[in-house]
């Protein structure tokens, strides 16, 4: 078979796995990895959630430093109340469109990736390709972590990393972070016929909101911006908020989840210092009505940003390999910068777009993976023909 049959054959088994984040995945994980014994590819996993949730690492090629890693992720997400017309868990090809949950983000990558196992072998590398496939970066790219450390503790060091989320083959040496909080407002409960003898949880959430919005606004105005995103400067938004039980109960209990998405080079809390002064004076008003009552903040989960870097191998060669003349950044989050902190240099490039990932009837073109292919191909061979050891001539 081809390259882009045998990706296709692939990417139709590894869609028909329903690997949304609240699932297990030591399914598709143990067919990835079938299809690296059957090709004699050395291969393991490390755990996230033991007995339900994991991560695979392979090498091929010798296991030394200064490989390359490919990194994708093999969770997807819901399809639930989608307006899908096709199976989602079903490949189908239509219009040179390739249709399926995971087509772009990303399991058409790791088909990809798998495709070209046997054109890595044939080339007797010098320094290794790595596959590093993780699970739950969809709800906060917390899977990879406990790969990552791994990787620091016990494996041969690799120099770069290439994460595939869809980028249209764009080369991006930059995305901004994420971080993620819960406030919780904690009242006191009253019958409504008179709302004073109780604290409402939900009448104060209000102006936690009201505070956030205005933060918001002035993050626009007021805070570093970087023109090479959109939009260029950090954001925050107001995800969910949930309270009270029914209408003639004064609410005890509210919770608001929001995020802020920092530009790079900006120091979250130092934007985000407002609303915490907010708080705190808040938090004081409320326990003045009861002590019972609070106003708190607790971050739930933090991902970092990747930085544009005055030196990264992996840039100029990906660059070079996707026949690019300048890089992209992105306001969306990826594992890119867990990696980065572990000193590799990282970018993010992909098939497909981004704007088809977690739609309904999401899809790849065929052209794209069939462009990936051939990158894939074109970064390997510049990577064992400029060693991280050796020179890099331009």
């Amino acid at each position: 078979m081809t390259d882009i049959q045998t990706t296709l054959a692939l990417l139709e088994k590894l869609i028909a796995f329903d690997t949304v984040s609240r699932n297990p995945n030591i399914a598709i994980q143990d067919f990835i990895g079938h299809y690296l014994d059957d090709h004699d590819v050395q291969w393991l996993t490390i755990d996230y959630v033991p007995g339900e949730k994991r991560n695979l690492f392979a090498t091929i090629g010798p296991a030394v430093d200064g490989g390359l890693v490919l990194s994708g992720h093999t969770d997807v997400v819901p399809v639930d109340n989608q307006p899908w017309t096709k199976n989602p868990f079903q490949l189908e090809i239509e219009n040179d469109r390739v249709f399926g949950r995971g087509s772009v983000d990303m399991k058409g990558f790791i088909a990809c990736c798998l495709a070209l196992v046997p054109y890595f072998k044939s080339l007797n590398l010098a320094a290794p390709i790595h596959f590093a496939f993780s699970c739950d970066e969809e709800i906060g790219c917390h899977g990879v972590k406990p790969m990552v450390n791994e990787m620091s503790r016990t494996l041969p060091q690799p120099a770069a990393c290439i994460i595939g989320e869809p980028t249209l083959g764009d080369v991006v040496n930059a995305q901004k972070g994420t971080v993620t909080y819960d406030t919780v407002i904690t009242g006191v409960e009253a019958h409504s016929s008179n709302p004073k003898r109780g604290v409402n949880a939900i009448s104060f959430a209000a102006r936690i909101i009201e505070k956030l919005d205005k933060v918001a606004i002035n993050l626009q105005h007021e805070c570093y911006q970087d023109q090479s995103f959109e939009p260029p400067y950090s954001t925050l938004n107001v995800g969910t908020i949930s309270g009270g039980t029914v209408k003639n109960i004064v609410p005890s209990l509210c919770t608001i989840r929001w995020e802020c998405r920092p530009v790079p080079s900006v120091d979250y809390q130092s934007v985000l210092a407002e609303f915490f002064d907010f708080q705190d004076r808040l938090d004081q008003e409320i326990k003045a009505l009861d002590g019972a009552a609070s106003v708190q903040t607790k971050k739930i989960n933090e991902v970092v940003g990747l930085s544009a870097s005055q030196f990264n191998l992996a840039e100029t060669l990906a660059l070079q390999a996707a026949n690019k003349n300048a890089t992209k950044t992105v306001s969306f989050a990826s594992e890119a910068g867990i990696f980065q902190r572990q000193g590799l240099d990282t970018v993010i490039c992909g098939p497909g777009s981004i704007d088809q990932a977690h739609k309904p009837d999401e899809f790849i073109e065929l052209s794209e993976l069939e462009a990936y292919l051939s990158f894939l191909k074109k970064i390997t061979l510049l990577w064992q023909g400029h060693h991280p050891e050796w020179p890099v001539v331009i």
